[in-house]
């Protein structure tokens, strides 16, 4: 495999045909980490294929990597050449298990411009699709522009609620805590894994097959997540046998032990089952895209809030996780901030 990748060299040097043959002379493999190299060569491949006019030999490509974008250059090139029922079969099975957060964000933003005929699955991708509860504070534009706007949000709540506390989190929180639970999995000894002992992450974090390689370590520390007690405890002890290490999920300036028991007393077991279970399903898109501020209530219970200034809008995503949120039925919602036009400088006009 190696000595054809660097026979091929660049792509665009080679013709369609040259290209067809290469793709055929790749060795299949049920290693691990030679499969997603093929795999991944076969999307560059089928790529540079239809670049060159030959569309149904990228198609023939494609069909072979199960690698994104496979399934959506694919997709485009059947809806592009009219073959609507393959069209509609392929988005369809797209749309019940896609690879990855990617894709799924692909159909929600193709299938209703270029499959409007295919009212069913539009049905289908729009019931996915929810708009976040909203609301507006309004503060001076000084007071925003100094302290920056979460963190006015956050003054502003607690001193309109006395005994409540606002934590400034955003992707720390919920990711910190899945580094601290899973951290034996992420590391565990998987080959391929690992190149150097200054690797901060395993070579394959983010691929498709990174959970099933690891099933047992994952199964082993699913069980912290039965209790409270067994997910503090859990949370707990790795933080100080890891303290200060690097994770690509740990932030340890943000993550400490008073937020850890704080945040494992006042979020039910359920929501942290539930959150992990969706970074798992996308590492890479899933790990942000969280809201800015936890807030703790002074009597029980907690919320997330996203803060917007003026201006600013919810990215893609951050949408995916509302509408998880609205899934696993977690508190969350958005705070548009407008200045006062009534105040300037501080003082009423």
């Amino acid at each position: 495999y190696y000595a054809l990748r660097e026979e091929a060299g660049d792509l665009k040097d080679h013709s369609a045909e040259s290209l067809c043959r290469i793709a055929d002379s790749l060795p299949a493999s049920e290693e691990p980490t030679l499969r997603r190299r093929r795999h991944r060569f076969l999307v560059d491949i089928g790529r540079q294929v239809e670049r060159l006019g030959y569309s149904d030999d990228a198609l023939t490509i494609y069909e072979r990597s199960m690698r994104h974008p496979a399934r959506e250059r694919r997709l485009r090139i059947l809806v592009a050449q009219g073959q609507q029922e393959d069209a509609d079969k392929l988005a369809f099975a797209m749309a019940k298990a896609p690879f990855n957060e990617e894709e799924h964000q692909f159909l929600l933003s193709f299938v209703p411009r270029k499959m409007k005929h295919n009212h069913e699955l539009c049905q289908r991708l729009a019931e996915r699709v929810s708009a976040p509860l909203e609301d507006v504070m309004t503060m001076p534009a000084e007071t925003r522009l100094s302290l920056g706007v979460e963190r006015a949000v956050a003054a502003a709540f607690e001193s309109e609620n006395p005994g409540d506390r606002l934590v400034y989190c955003e992707n720390l929180l919920i990711p910190g805590m899945f580094g601290l639970i899973f951290w034996s999995a992420i590391y565990a000894e998987v080959p391929g894994a690992f190149f150097h002992p200054f690797q901060i992450r395993p070579s394959d974090l983010y691929e498709a097959d990174f959970v099933t390689l690891r099933q047992k370590e994952f199964d082993v520390c699913w069980q912290a997540l039965e209790s409270a007690d067994s997910l503090l405890e859990r949370a707990s002890e790795t933080y100080q046998q890891k303290q200060g290490i690097a994770n690509p999920f740990v932030h340890w300036a943000v993550l400490t032990e008073d937020l850890i028991r704080l945040s494992v007393e006042r979020i039910p077991v359920a929501v942290w089952q539930g959150v992990f279970r969706f970074m798992l399903q996308d590492l890479r898109q899933h790990k942000a895209g969280l809201p800015d501020l936890i807030r703790f209530p002074a009597s029980e219970g907690f919320e997330l809030l996203e803060v917007k200034g003026p201006g600013d809008t919810l990215q893609k995503n951050q949408k995916v996780w509302f509408a998880e949120f609205e899934r696993l039925g977690i508190p969350a919602r958005v705070i548009r901030v407008k200045d006062d036009p009534t105040i300037m400088g501080g003082r009423s006009d």
